[in-house]
């Protein structure tokens, strides 16, 4: 109940503000070197949703703010990237920003928490791919468009079905923020996608590593955070239209935007649409039923009050998946034409539905975030003949309330709260968990000071989570009294780290964190058959928490054309989870039992890039390790390849239109795998060599963004090591050509 009224009074208080003074930012842009003034620099600032373009004289102005301390960024191809914080009020003075002309453009300002900052100056480790990364890759989600880069992989169920894996860890072990709020669609399940498109986003941030003390239980492999699209400019429409083919699936991709920011309201809508059919091989081979498709919508209103912003959100979809295991394989057509789009075979169907609320209140040097939301995920599993056998309704209502403190110039800290309430329910002939309720809460602070060159951070952190599972019709618990009994789970964790900067050029970061999970509903009540694997698969009510701590130390050197970093880790994990043989049957079926071992899972990462200021070449490369071993030294299941890649970016044009034309070439080498668990099949090495290129047609009054992205030039017969696939002697897919056309208007 106390929670109840604290976040009453936190969104009451939007509306009781006086009518402070609001306040305006100017300054001039101008060129390191020369003093020119640049025109067209991006400034934006990311707490308060609001940006601008420098004019031709290189001024620039953003008005109507809320008074308080912000992160802003500005940005212009062939330039390095300034990131500054600065204390926005009545007796704030025009800024002069100066900004170096290198190849090296530097990184987008990253949120950890709450909060926005540059990513040298957090001990964290963050990385940013954006929605025009993702698609120059020519990727089919967000998943697929992740596990390009160190550190990343996915684990795969064909082409429709993957989730991403943050240094060998996925699932409940890495957490999800979808429209500023905790997404959860069932991710205990291996065969249970991410399921989610880039369609209206601007980019997703990668933490490694736990990060529970901001984002509680289920972070401890690390955060994928996504990040809407930018609202348009103010007092500004804007719309575009976009289109992808791909050749491999003979499918296709289109979505449409709209943006509109007018008298303090920002409105935004996004509509899309997949269809896929059934992938194609690296030898010709069609795997049936691999077929996948999908609409989606996404909405968004905000207004601004003086002090209060709130952005509000929803966001409905629909995905069907069709997949193929050895026990279906009576069940499907192979009769179908190459282009079918039929599920009468075995497929999953989801409709997903999520509504938030992000509210903002700025008062002086103090801020109040109170984000609500409510998500539904109903998940229906058709074996064929349009007959549902499996039916689950997973309903989330959560919340975080959140007290931030400039307590000086250089010091801040963070208090919150974060509840969660889950509703499980079966309504199939087939049961795999039982009918339940998760109840999650968490409080924490957080303390971060900075130095010229030194920040530190440190956080604290308390959860406590309830799952009580209930009796369920069509489903047998292994262990009589476990039905109506409420287990709890308590942790604390806490986290402390630095990063320090030398000579503008030079950053080492160290960090050590802990985090925790509670055991999911599979590991704890599941008592059957499997039906994909024909596995029978038994949990233990019994589980403790999972618990790890992670210590990790990087470093970054940047010039103004060299960029490189090379990071290590030790995971060392505390009870860790994971399905296993017992040697034993039941009705001619293989039982495999969820167990607890400690384990440790560690490796590291390099990254590099060159961009010459007068060769208008980029190369970039990239290389991950990783090992994984339970306590009495056997391997952990589902542990990626080492892989290195590298790539070659042209940049034509420059002179004209710079950053708009390119050709690039790439390889990637993935090392064999035969450190697999008791269950798995070792994968050799292979090469994967992509090609493409793309280009901005600009005509008398409209631009056309279009690439041409080949991946899998050679269409090499692979796989993957985190393939699902792979135990069926079913290969990775073969070459795919994807066309791109963006139309901005």
């Amino acid at each position: 109940m106390a929670l109840k009224y604290i976040l009453l009074f936190l969104l009451s208080a939007g509306f009781c503000i006086a009518a402070n003074a609001q306040s305006a930012l100017s300054g001039v842009v101008s060129d390191m070197g020369s003093g020119k003034p640049l025109s067209h620099v991006t400034v934006y600032i990311p707490e308060l949703q609001t940006g601008t373009l420098s004019n031709e004289d290189g001024t620039f102005t953003l008005s109507s703010l809320a008074p308080g301390t912000f992160t802003i960024s500005f940005s212009y191809v062939g330039y390095k990237t300034v990131i500054m914080t600065v204390v926005i009020d009545a007796a704030t003075p025009p800024l002069q920003i100066e900004m170096e002309n290198t190849g090296i453009e530097g990184e987008s300002i990253v949120v950890y928490g709450t909060r926005n900052s540059d990513p040298d100056r957090t001990a964290v480790n963050i990385s940013t791919m954006s929605l025009a990364e993702a698609r120059e890759r020519g990727s089919y989600s967000i998943s697929d468009a992740l596990s390009k880069l160190p550190g990343m992989s996915q684990l795969s169920t064909g082409r429709g079905i993957s989730k991403p894996v943050i240094r060998g860890l996925y699932g409940n072990r890495i957490q999800t923020q979808l429209l500023g709020m905790r997404f959860d669609n069932q991710q205990w399940q291996d065969e249970h996608g991410l399921g989610l498109t880039d369609e209206g986003i601007d980019r997703i941030e990668i933490i490694k590593g736990p990060a529970s003390i901001m984002y509680g239980s289920e972070a401890m492999g690390g955060v994928l955070n996504i990040l809407e699209e930018k609202p348009s400019e103010k007092d500004r429409r804007e719309q575009d239209l976009s289109a992808r083919f791909f050749s491999n699936t003979v499918g296709g991709a289109a979505d449409y935007g709209f943006r509109k920011w007018r008298d303090n309201k920002i409105m935004r809508l996004r509509l899309g649409a997949i269809s896929h059919g059934d992938y194609i091989d690296g030898n010709g081979n069609r795997v049936y039923n691999s077929r996948f498709d999908g609409i989606s919508g996404k909405g968004t209103y905000g207004f601004r009050k003086t002090q209060w912003y709130s952005t509000n959100n929803l966001m409905v979809s629909f995905n069907r998946f069709g997949f193929l295991m050895d026990s279906e394989l009576n069940r499907i057509d192979t009769t179908a034409p190459r282009w079918s789009r039929n599920f009468s075979g075995p497929h999953h169907q989801v409709f997903f539905t999520m509504v938030t609320s992000q509210n903002t209140i700025y008062k002086g040097q103090t801020q109040w975030k109170v984000n609500l939301g409510i998500h539904s995920n109903l998940r229906q599993e058709q074996e064929g003949g349009n007959r549902i056998s499996l039916e689950m309704l997973l309903n989330t209502f959560s919340g975080d309330a959140q007290w931030i403190r400039d307590i000086s110039s250089t010091s801040e800290f963070t208090a919150g709260i974060q509840p969660m309430l889950q509703l499980n329910n079966n309504f199939g002939s087939r049961v795999i968990v039982p009918n339940a309720t998760l109840a999650e809460n968490g409080i924490f602070g957080y303390w971060r000071k900075s130095w010229n060159h030194l920040v530190f951070e440190s956080g604290l952190r308390f959860d406590l989570k309830s799952i009580t599972a209930f009796e369920t019709s069509d489903f047998t618990f292994a262990e009589d009294d476990a039905a109506g009994k409420n287990l709890l789970f308590l942790s604390p964790n806490g986290s402390a780290g630095i990063a320090y900067q030398y000579a503008g050029h030079f950053t080492a970061k160290l960090n050590v964190s802990s985090g925790y999970r509670a055991p999911n509903l599979a590991e704890l009540y599941s008592n059957g058959l499997h039906e994909g694997t024909l596995r029978w698969e038994i949990g233990d009510a019994q589980m403790k928490s999972e618990n790890n701590i992670n210590a990790e130390a990087s470093v970054i050197y940047e010039t103004k054309v060299f960029s490189g970093s090379a990071s290590a880790y030790h995971n060392q994990f505390f009870n860790y989870i994971y399905l296993n043989p017992t040697g034993e049957k039941y009705y001619g079926f293989d039982i495999y039992r969820y167990v607890q071992k400690d384990a440790y899972l560690q490796g590291g990462e390099l990254t590099l890039d060159v961009s010459p200021v007068r060769i208008p070449l980029d190369f970039s490369a990239g290389y991950s390790l990783i090992r994984a071993k339970t306590s009495d030294d056997e391997y952990l299941p589902f542990i990626p390849s080492d892989k290195i890649g590298g790539s070659l970016k042209l940049n034509l044009m420059e002179d004209k239109h710079p950053g708009e034309t390119f050709i690039t070439l790439g390889a990637d080498y993935y090392f064999s795998q035969d450190r697999v668990g008791q269950f798995e099949t070792p994968t050799g090495d292979y090469v994967l060599v992509n090609l493409g290129g793309g280009a901005v047609i600009h005509l008398t009054n409209q631009i056309i963004e279009v690439s041409l992205i080949c991946n899998n030039l050679l269409d090499a017969a692979y796989y993957d090591a985190l393939s699902r696939y792979k135990d069926y002697g079913i290969l990775n897919p073969g070459r795919d050509v994807n066309l791109n056309i963006r139309i901005p208007f």
